[in-house]
């Protein structure tokens, strides 16, 4: 299976190279490394250009707007300028990857044997690691059924029939979602890690990624009680407790009320709403 995973980067002088190093020593060549130069002010774009005058297998872009980091939209306009340098029909699997990533030599001969294993994975990739109290340990702030946005590796004729993926916040759930609703199945690959350099919500801080979250909450066309048990959970699992479940909630309340509709249709938000309710009644029942 030919692979083109694509990148973006901003102001990631530090873990880029880390990142790249371990892709160009896989033992399952990659056919086309596309970064995404997202605006950086470091010196990201010196290391995009040495690598791609190094690698035949390595282009880089550069998006000229200047826009503060953030998850969500932003994130997928980098992807998608990088997306659009390439021709994806030449590519069995397309991948977005993040830039402080560091694989093992054996991750992408692992997930190309998963997809060739089952016609139905739409989705699959590992988990992520990150360092604490000196030792390389699971970074656990997402369900187990859950990919994270930093690995998704897409078969494209999947990613082609969920149209892409939505320039919003929660993309890397809706993504996910969005397959499942049309009968693609997402695996989760739990013996297969990956170290992650930075750890996730490290930048925005507890309040605006809870207000984020509420965000998601909404984005994904959550109703009041899928909101109010996911606010729940939050409250128990981040720090601060109790005040990020709240911020959550507040925030899925504002948006519900002022926001702009969710951009999923009503079959699509009643999909996640039962999926939600199945996940939350396997885990108490």
């Amino acid at each position: 299976m030919k692979i083109a995973l694509i990148i973006p980067a901003y102001n990631e002088e530090e873990f880029l190279p880390v990142t790249l190093n371990s892709l160009v020593e896989q033992d399952y060549p990659i056919d086309m490394i596309m970064l995404v130069n997202d605006g950086s002010s470091d010196g990201t774009e010196s290391i995009c250009k040495t690598f791609a005058e190094s690698y035949d297998n390595i282009c880089y872009v550069t998006n000229l707007k200047k826009e503060k980091r953030a998850s969500g939209a932003k994130v997928v306009r980098a992807f998608n300028l990088g997306l659009k340098q390439i021709d994806i029909d030449k590519y069995d699997i397309i991948a977005k990857i993040d830039s402080d990533i560091g694989f093992p030599k054996d991750y992408f001969s692992r997930v190309v044997k998963c997809f060739e294993s089952d016609n139905q994975v739409g989705l699959a990739g590992g988990m992520c690691m990150i360092m604490r109290d000196g030792k390389w340990q699971d970074e656990r702030v997402a369900n187990t059924d859950h990919l994270r946005g930093p690995l998704k590796c897409y078969r494209t004729e999947a990613f082609r029939h969920m149209k892409g993926l939505r320039t919003i916040m929660g993309w890397d759930t809706i993504d996910e979602f969005l397959l499942r609703y049309l009968g693609w199945k997402v695996i989760v690959m739990e013996d297969l890690k990956v170290k992650h350099f930075r750890v996730t919500h490290s930048i925005n801080g507890w309040y605006i990624e809870s207000v984020l979250n509420g965000e998601v909450f909404h984005n994904l066309g959550y109703n009041l009680l899928i909101a109010l048990t996911s606010s729940l959970k939050r409250s128990v699992t981040h720090k601060p407790y109790l005040l990020t479940g709240i911020v959550s909630l507040v925030s899925y309340l504002k948006n519900r009320i002022f926001a702009p509709k969710p951009l999923l249709d009503r079959k699509q938000k009643s999909f996640i709403n039962r999926y939600r309710l199945k996940q939350i009644i396997k885990r108490f029942g």
